[in-house]
């Protein structure tokens, strides 16, 4: 390993994505109706974006695998 935090890496949508749980979660607990909301629209966005690009990634691996084999 060239970084020893090199394990710890993370795409930018999932820590966004652990930022609106943390918020979600903060709201339920001391019952802040607008974080909720805030945290609840920032995990539902960043599904989407993560979903996006699991496809186009997915496409991409599956292309380049085709292209390995022949």
């Amino acid at each position: 390993m060239k970084n020893k935090y090199e394990f710890a890496y993370m795409n930018q949508n999932v820590i966004v994505l652990v930022v609106g749980l943390i918020a979600l979660g903060f709201a339920e607990y001391y019952n802040l109706y607008i974080l909720g909301s805030f945290g609840a629209s920032i995990i539902i966005i960043t599904c989407i974006f993560v979903f996006i690009s699991m496809f186009y990634y997915t496409k991409h691996y599956i292309e380049n695998k085709d292209k390995k084999t022949k």
